[in-house]
């Protein structure tokens, strides 16, 4: 049995790394369909220019995944401007590009930090 279609229109989505990329693109679908996006990346210019370029009620937030306190504040931000949070899609990452065995203990202890405990962190503060 099929399910029926569920819209978007007025969700509150939070979309972390959408600065650009998959993120920014996701974004960008999501404003289509109605949602009111909240876009959190490190680099917070970016942000706030991706969000001013895709338009509606979209915001441009600072966010670093690896801090529990930014994720918070990040979330809080994003309620407090667009309301209660309907969705959060954990998308910041990192992909080292390289020979593994060349990729520093910095870069991995990095990649867990960005790639699992954001993610982490992100689900259970939402």
């Amino acid at each position: 049995m099929a399910k029926a279609p569920r819209s978007l229109a007025g969700k509150v989505v939070a979309i972390t790394g959408g600065a650009r990329g998959i993120g920014r693109a996701t974004a960008a679908a999501l404003i289509r369909e109605g949602a009111r996006v909240a876009i959190g990346d490190i680099d917070v210019a970016l942000a706030e220019r991706t969000a001013q370029e895709l338009g509606g009620s979209t915001l441009g937030l600072p966010l670093d995944v690896t801090d529990r306190g930014s994720f918070e504040a990040f979330l809080r931000e994003a309620e407090s401007q667009l309301g209660l949070l309907d969705v959060l899609i954990n998308n910041a990452g990192i992909m080292p590009v390289g020979p593994f065995i060349q990729e520093s203990d910095a870069t991995a202890r990095r990649l867990v930090d960005i790639n699992l405990h954001g993610d982490i962190f992100g689900s259970k503060l939402a």
